[in-house]
């Protein structure tokens, strides 16, 4: 009995050992990448992301098995498809840190000054004078470590005013003893011990367009923002040439780099990246950022209902509210939940990256200009299927993942494993391929007889013609649970075609209630009954242009939020109501009507609008 006793003492006492030493307790601390100048001109930015950073931060990863790993990567990566069309991959932490070595840039955009203090940052010269359109005053309320920001836009002012006024705002709530701290666990504590609604306000210059990055940096590497490499650039196959001259991604607001000021106590509320992509934040100058990271699956499950038991209200509202970037959790309450999270320190020269679906947030500690980015690698598809979209805003980002591993599919397909072409350019190439066969097709007298039918169309004043289109029907996704699988409706063995009237826009406007057809990109199920066997689905589903029916909830900046017919709030979507492809509903066409006949033009064609 006595061994027994001491027996089980023992294994009390390792295992509190082993819950101290659990990630739910402390925070887990980031995995920090230092690459030598030689690695990252070797390799490309998305592939040091997916084989390095990435790879090392998968779940379950052994760095004693790093060869074994490594062999198991490199085998996977000459498959076709990478990881398009497999099951997603779980990683332990939420973001990694890489500390660029010197030479990597010439810093010619910050004046080769991290301090962001130089001369060269003074009022009258070019980094100084720069114009921050709207920085935000953030109003915090809340207690207990759980708050609620609200912003409000000031008017424009310089770097310079900016940073004169960052350093008034540290001196009067921590003093200068605390102003020139260089201990960030004090100044952490200092942050986290005086938020609340008592403190005064704090300034934020964030999401103001633009790089501080040279034309001339990195020309032999490619770890410049407003020239990165993303997996996202494959959509510009759809672009027209002329969009996709805007900007280096060519996707306004997700591959386009934006500028970050900040001050003591200015803070990133948690959040997911749009679509759940993938984000790189470079820290050019000034104090350090202090960022907290959860990592995607059961542990931001977890942190979404803390979340959710706190703001219920706002969730009511809009289910996707934390893509607002308002709600902010202290660590100390994270430990209290057992949520395990990630935390680092970024510093000048440092790039913090973010995983897809992971949450962030963090705060300045002082004066500093970062650069930030969205950008994806074939490991986030997957992530990017799951993710959901607040519609409260017309502007939110939203990707076709499925054409993106269309075209991820038939890259790999092409393009051979040793002779690897960036995604850019092999879309360059295809297009001018397409071309060149174009033009060699043509002949010389079909062009004149063209152009002059589409003179004489521009030339007409006559109003379009009103016509009828087929009208589609979500299909509702069937239950999973067998108690109610029994009870679902069977389809049946000849579906009922529903036709409406499709009017012109017009000049009026919009308003809720109104009645609209919608002709959006669609996964259509063509198998005839259902027959057909499970593993035949993919093959039943095509893509493609359908119209759907339903009506208007807002209307904001041109744009309309459209419910449709069958769906719930979840799945409403915007239009653009300069858009061809939305019109006024002119009501349902009834077989039992006499004397009715139906026009020529009754089915959509995508070419009949392409032209006009």
């Amino acid at each position: 009995m006595p061994g027994t006793t001491g027996g089980r003492e023992k294994r009390l006492e390792l295992e509190g050992q082993a819950f101290c030493d659990t990630k739910s307790f402390y925070p887990l601390l980031a995995k920090h990448f230092q690459p030598s100048l030689e690695e990252i001109q070797s390799t490309t930015f998305s592939d040091y992301i997916r084989y390095s950073v990435l790879r090392k931060s998968q779940e379950g990863y052994d760095d004693e098995e790093e060869d074994e790993v490594s062999e198991r990567t490199s085998s996977c990566s000459r498959q076709s498809n990478y990881c398009a069309g497999k099951p997603k991959i779980g990683y332990d932490y939420g973001l990694a840190k890489i500390t660029l070595p010197e030479g990597f840039s010439t810093r010619m955009g910050i004046a080769n000054d991290q301090t962001g203090r130089g001369a060269d940052w003074q009022s009258g010269t070019l980094l100084g004078d720069m114009i921050l359109p709207s920085p935000m005053t953030q109003i915090v309320r809340g207690l207990g470590g759980i708050y609620e920001y609200i912003f409000m836009d000031n008017k424009p002012t310089t770097v310079a005013e900016f940073r004169e006024k960052a350093d008034k705002y540290i001196e009067s709530q921590l003093g200068k003893k605390i102003m020139n701290e260089k201990s960030i666990d004090i100044l952490e504590r200092k942050f986290w011990k005086r938020l609340g609604p008592t403190m005064e306000s704090s300034m934020y210059g964030a999401d103001m367009d633009g790089t501080l990055f040279s034309k001339d940096d990195n020309a032999d590497f490619d770890w410049n923002l407003s020239k990165l490499q993303s997996c996202l650039q494959l959509l510009l196959m759809d672009q027209d040439d002329t969009d996709s001259k805007k900007g280096w991604g060519g996707i306004p607001g997700v591959t386009t780099p934006y500028l970050y000021f900040g001050m003591w106590a200015s803070v990133f509320c948690a959040h997911t990246e749009d679509m759940n992509l993938l984000s790189i934040n470079y820290l050019h100058a000034g104090a350090p950022k202090i960022w907290y990271a959860i990592a995607a699956g059961e542990d931001s499950r977890r942190f979404e209902h803390l979340m959710e038991s706190n703001y219920h209200h706002a969730k009511k509202d809009c289910p996707e509210y934390l893509r607002h970037k308002r709600s902010l959790v202290s660590p100390s309450i994270l430990k209290k939940a057992g949520i395990p999270f990630t935390r680092t320190v970024q510093y000048p020269g440092d790039a913090i990256v973010t995983f897809p679906g992971s949450y962030h947030s963090g705060f300045n500690t002082g004066f500093n200009v970062a650069e930030a980015t969205n950008f994806a690698v074939p490991e986030w598809i997957p992530y990017g299927r799951r993710a959901s979209v607040c519609n409260c805003r017309p502007d939110s980002v939203r990707l076709n993942v499925d054409r993106l591993e269309t075209l991820l599919l038939q890259y790999e397909k092409e393009v051979p494993q040793k002779k690897r072409v960036l995604w850019k350019d092999w879309v360059a190439n295809v297009k001018k391929k397409r071309h060149q066969e174009k033009m060699s097709n043509a002949t010389y007298g079909s062009s004149p007889t063209k152009k002059t039918k589409m003179t004489e169309n521009t030339v007409s004043t006559s109003k379009p013609k009103d016509f009828w289109v087929e009208v589609m029907q979500p299909l509702l996704k069937k239950s999973t649970k067998k108690s109610k699988s029994r009870k679902s409706r069977k389809k049946p063995e000849m579906e009922e075609e529903i036709w409406h009237l499709a009017k012109h826009t017009g000049r009026k406007p919009f308003r809720p209630s109104d009645r609209v057809l919608c002709i959006i990109p669609a996964v259509v199920d063509t198998s005839s009954s259902g027959n057909d066997k499970g593993n035949n689905k993919s093959k039943n589903n095509e893509d493609s242009e359908e119209c759907f029916a339903g009506y208007v909830i807002d209307e904001q900046n041109d744009h309309v939020r459209v419910r449709l017919d069958g769906m719930g709030k979840k799945d409403e979507i915007w239009m653009d109501t300069n858009n061809s492809k939305i019109f006024v509903d002119g009501g349902r066409w009834e077989e039992k009507e006499k004397d009715f006949k139906m026009p020529t033009l009754h089915y959509w064609k995508e070419e009949d609008f392409s032209e006009r």
